[in-house]
């Protein structure tokens, strides 16, 4: 029963964006389109009460010690502590300058924490739909944006690192647009948010050494070489955490995600073997597909550092977003379909393996029971 407000909210609201989605299809998804998607007035409207909900929920919701999630009331306490000039506000708390930054900058006008709840959960809800208008449309797309729901639910606890996860969407679109500079500006503000969002700059690099002809070849060499690079930069990553605010991370435990970077392996793998079909369904998977692998780099330094996979969390998006075309794809008739079936079955499977986790695992740090100050 503690679970069921988030199960209930989450659900409507991955419907009613879902709904808003699918009522204005894509003008055209051509690869290097400059089109933008466009919603018509229900669209609109139907959009705008997923909004309300979101904000109703995220924003009004009780923080206080046992509530609200695990590092909500920290948060909160840094904002209450944030007064005074800017350089005091940056020394009180080990947060990135960004975050810090924005925190003064609220607090010198309101001690009303909700207006930092309410700007916050206003971007992710944005980014969310921004990142959903370029996502593969079909009924196990509800799954995925479940998920990506759920990301933003594990914001109640690790708020920074999901901020600049959801900014690494944006980065995809504008990397997905040939928009390369703007793309490290905006990855450059991430990492001013979260230091776990530099991984968005080798996906840049790649995307841009790839980006005139598509060679898996070259992507493998590239991956291989920024790997053998993580291997190297060890002694550079412990000298970063071991001196400043970053040092409490040295003696974090949480073993290497094996099953995580299972699943990423078998994307894509399929994605490969079905790449131009995924291609012709979404031109938007192909520079998914070139970063995904980007993953692997991280596990060197996840051996050294356990912490560090939180690197992870910016592909599972990726994972999300490329498993409603595989099935796509991989639900021609013909007669290779009987072998395509447990492939199909394995990807539902993860989804909901995913979402069952979330509900009975990951929403405990969330803050359980959910209190509303609105109708407590």
């Amino acid at each position: 029963m503690e679970r069921l407000p988030y199960i209930i909210i989450l659900v409507i609201i991955t419907l009613l964006i879902f709904i808003s989605v699918r009522l204005s299809p894509p003008k055209t998804i051509a690869y290097g389109s400059n089109k933008v998607f466009h919603y018509n007035i229900l669209g609109n409207y139907i959009l705008f009460q997923s909004y309300l909900v979101f904000i109703l929920f995220t924003v009004f919701r009780l923080i206080d010690e046992g509530y609200g999630g695990i590092d909500a009331m920290a948060y909160k306490l840094y904002f209450i502590g944030s007064e005074g000039t800017w350089i005091e506000s940056l020394n009180f708390q080990n947060y990135e300058f960004g975050y810090a930054t924005m925190i003064w900058l609220v607090r010198n006008f309101t001690d009303d924490y909700k207006v930092v709840l309410f700007l916050i959960y206003t971007a992710l809800f944005l980014m969310l739909v921004k990142y959903a208008k370029y996502m593969t449309r079909n009924i196990s797309t509800l799954f995925s944006l479940f998920l990506l729901l759920a990301l933003i639910i594990n914001s109640f606890n690790t708020t920074r690192v999901i901020i600049a996860v959801f900014i690494g969407l944006m980065v995809y679109i504008l990397i997905y647009k040939e928009k390369y500079v703007k793309a490290v500006i905006l990855s450059l503000f991430a990492l001013s948010i979260h230091i776990s969002s530099v991984i968005l700059l080798p996906m840049i690099a790649i995307s841009m050494m790839l980006r005139k002809k598509m060679s898996f070849t070259r992507l493998i060499i590239w991956v291989l070489l920024t790997t053998i690079l993580a291997f190297i930069s060890i002694n550079v990553v412990e000298t970063i955490i071991g001196n400043g605010k970053y040092y409490v991370y040295i003696n974090y435990k949480e073993g290497i995600a094996l099953q995580t970077y299972l699943i990423i392996f078998i994307v894509f793998l399929l994605s490969v073997y079905k790449y131009r079909e995924l291609i012709e369904i979404n031109s938007f998977n192909k520079t998914l597909i070139t970063i995904l692998p980007l993953a692997f780099v991280i596990i060197p330094l996840q051996l050294k550092y356990s912490i560090l996979y939180r690197m992870l969390l910016y592909f599972l998006p990726i994972v999300y977003t490329l498993i409603p075309s595989l099935l796509k794809a991989y639900s021609v008739r013909n007669f290779n379909s009987i072998y395509y079936a447990p492939i199909k079955i394995g990807l539902i499977t993860y989804l909901v393996l995913k979402i069952y986790i979330f509900i009975n695992v990951e929403l405990a740090s969330a803050g359980l029971p959910y209190v509303n100050v609105l109708f407590d």
